[in-house]
């Protein structure tokens, strides 16, 4: 199989998958939104959402963001999933990886954390 066709064979995949991230964006910034909402920060009596749970959602925009933006340059070009069209792309990738990796698990801490000390996260 030549690389043409591979890359036709690719193409409706990472349509999906970047629709996808533009989806995960979209619900990123919506949630952050929801949060930002007082009826559903009002029982905190901090006066705002607290810190930790609204940027994770920011964080997950940016990042979902950074992807979308990336899968579709490469659709739009015709190179779906071909990494190596932007040279630093393949190096930072891991970084993303990571970024994505320690967002979410910070954000999972303090939810376990949250069940045994609501009243200090709450005024972060």
């Amino acid at each position: 199989m030549n690389t043409t066709t591979k890359t036709q064979n690719n193409m409706p995949i990472a349509i999906l998958s970047a629709v996808i991230m533009w989806a995960l964006v979209f619900l990123g910034l919506y949630s952050a939104n929801i949060l930002k909402k007082p009826e559903n920060y009002e029982m905190c009596d901090t006066g705002g959402p607290a810190a930790w749970a609204l940027y994770y959602f920011y964080f997950s925009a940016i990042g979902g963001g950074i992807g979308a933006v990336y899968e579709t340059y490469l659709i739009l070009i015709g190179k779906p999933y071909v990494e190596e069209t932007i040279p630093w792309v393949p190096k930072t990738r891991g970084y993303i990886a990571g970024y994505i990796f320690t967002v979410s698990t910070v954000f999972d801490c303090f939810m376990v954390f949250a069940t045994s000390e609501a009243d200090f996260l709450n005024r972060i």
